[in-house]
């Protein structure tokens, strides 16, 4: 090893320091020690390391790992627990941490220089996301009761103005309390008697100001004296006696010392309760503070957008957060209060949907209107969870099919009121009846040619047929084979959907008669003309002593049969176009001829 330097005390029994080896230039560990040979041990290896700092269980450095550059660094004494904090810089350059202080054990302070020679003031709490430059200092930074004062330079339209900043290590506690004027520099910044005072440089009028602050606006201000003074050094600045003392010039003679009264003040502390949470629209409130001087209290809202305060009444404007700032500047007696910020919290008005009951509902209802109102008087919102079910447009309701289905309302808030939980109905849309038409089937005669099955139902949904007896008539879709003589049942099914419930089953029996070549009155006679357009002649067929005419479904349709001539009849189909069945009847049993008239 080439030898330890900057130990640091970490924790209450261990140093943590960094150590640097002759025989390997440009490296430097990272030990820890309990003050034991065991208990002496390397950490992690840098190419450099700086600037130890101890604060809040952990340390704090500038290190170089020859990756991230000179970046902040933090160690808890162990390897896993030395990391990078932040890589402010990313590459080989780094922002070189040095010069660090804090307030408390959660926030540390440190500054930074750029190549061009500007130094920079950071904060951190140990964590990247709370790592940031809070601006530019030339003197960066006093502590005087545990408030750090420091004076960043804050870009403003495109000019840069000095600020003077306090803290007291909390993120809403940091803030600027002054400005100065464009081209005016505070440096040297001293802590003495409760206060602090600094020089106020003019580079372009070779002047200086000494100036005092306590951490407050209004008790920020110029020390006047009777003649201009130079040359002031405001870093020698004692307490003494009730004076403070320091060195400077003016235009008749050169350095000498100076002095002006600083009369001993008393401290004193602000009494102020934490304020319970309100709700925009609440009435203005008085809330109460109250220093141990007994002097008043000044109160401010750091967001005058969502609660003012005029005095001590507060006024409820909008949604949101904000910290109502208590403090107390002190007097010729009293030094001034640490300040007190109390949280206000304004959350928004409830809202609440009132969703009126649906009743119930089946397919085919006529669309219905849907009521809801919200306590906000805000209009509500209405959507399905299915709309092939039940489509909603506005407040209007449309049923489209049977089935299960919720039907939402909401409300999505605005500045004043919270988004509205959401009420659901749960319906049914329930299922219809519906019935089926199915004509009368007029006898058949074995071998007559497929029929068409036509039966209809009030639904529109198809029908399925079926016979009782196949090897009579079978049935493949709607079409109808006669088969051999005898009886069948022909039955017609609708078996419903989500919508309709399964219709009444229909049957219809079905007689097909013999018939042989020996009995065919038509092997010696004819219907004729076939196709017809009204007028139909029927010849060659012995004993004929009646006629029955039915339409597809089986309807009846009245007919008058006249003989004409011996063998020959004739009668008129008053009906529409399509196609017929005539049964004739003969002293050799029923016969069936099918007509088709135009």
């Amino acid at each position: 090893l080439g030898g330890f330097h900057k130990f640091k005390k970490f924790g209450p029994s261990k140093l943590i320091l960094p150590a640097t080896f002759w025989n390997t230039p440009g490296n430097t560990e990272l030990w820890i020690s309990d003050g034991t040979t065991t208990g002496t041990i390397p950490i992690k290896t840098f190419g450099f390391v700086e600037e130890l700092f101890a604060n809040g269980g952990q340390v704090f450095f500038s290190g170089n790992d020859g990756t991230n550059g000179q970046e902040l660094w933090r160690s808890d004494g162990t390897a896993a627990g030395t990391v990078l904090v932040k890589d402010a810089i990313v590459g080989i350059a780094g922002i070189a941490p040095k010069n660090f202080f804090s307030l408390g054990s959660t926030t540390s302070f440190f500054t930074s220089t750029d190549p061009n020679g500007n130094v920079s003031l950071w904060r951190t709490d140990g964590t990247s996301g709370g790592t940031s430059k809070i601006g530019n200092v030339d003197s960066y930074r006093a502590i005087n009761n545990n408030i750090a004062f420091f004076t960043p330079s804050v870009e403003i339209a495109g000019q840069y103005f000095y600020q003077l900043w306090t803290s007291d290590g909390s993120e809403e506690g940091t803030q600027s309390i002054f400005q100065f004027d464009l081209g005016r520099v505070p440096v040297d910044l001293k802590p003495a008697n409760g206060l602090v005072y600094f020089r106020l440089t003019n580079p372009a009028a070779s002047t200086e100001e000494i100036w005092r602050s306590d951490g407050t606006p209004e008790g920020t201000f110029k020390i006047t004296f009777d003649t201009p003074i130079s040359n002031v050094q405001t870093a020698e600045m004692t307490y003494c006696n009730g004076n403070v003392i320091f060195p400077a010039a003016n235009l008749v003679s050169n350095q000498e010392l100076w002095k002006f009264a600083s009369p001993l003040k008393s401290s004193q502390t602000i009494s102020f309760a934490g304020i319970p949470t309100k709700t925009v629209g609440d009435p203005s409130f008085v809330v109460s503070a109250t220093a141990s001087s007994g002097l008043p209290v000044q109160l401010s809202s750091s967001d005058p957008l969502v609660a003012s305060i005029t005095g001590s009444t507060i006024s409820i404007l909008k949604q949101g957060i904000t910290f109502i700032i208590a403090r107390q500047p002190g007097d010729g007696m009293w030094q001034n209060a640490p300040i007190v910020y109390r949280k206000l919290t304004v959350i928004k008005k409830s809202n609440v949907i009132t969703f009126s009951a649906i009743p119930t509902k089946s397919f085919g209802d006529a669309a219905f209107t849907l009521s809801a109102s919200a306590s906000s008087s805000l209009p509500v919102q209405f959507t399905s969870s299915d709309a092939s079910i039940v489509n909603v447009s506005g407040v209007t309701a449309t049923i489209l099919k049977g089935g299960a289905v919720s039907l939402t309302a909401t409300q999505a808030g605005n500045a004043d009121f919270d988004t509205a939980i959401p009420v659901v109905q749960n319906i049914v849309i329930g299922k219809i009846n519906q019935t089926i038409t199915f004509g009368i089937l007029p006898e058949r005669n074995e071998k007559d040619p497929p029929v068409t099955l036509v039966a209809l139902a009030s639904s529109g949904l198809p029908i399925t047929f079926s016979s009782s007896n196949p090897s009579v008539a079978s049935v493949s879709g709607s079409t109808l084979t006669i088969g051999a003589p005898g009886t069948a049942t022909i039955s017609a099914k609708q078996t419903g959907n989500e919508s309709y419930f399964p219709a009444p089953q229909v049957d219809r029996t079905i007689t097909v008669n013999v018939v042989t070549g020996l009995e065919d009155p038509f092997s010696v006679g004819r219907v004729y003309p076939n196709p017809n357009p009204g007028q139909v002649y029927v010849e060659g067929i012995s004993d004929l002593s009646s006629l029955v005419v039915r339409d597809q479904l089986g309807r009846l349709i009245p007919t008058t049969l006249e003989r004409q001539d011996k063998g020959v009849y004739s009668f008129t189909l008053q009906a529409p176009p399509g196609l017929y069945f005539l049964s004739f009847q003969t002293a050799k049993g029923r016969l069936i001829e099918k007509l088709v008239k135009y």
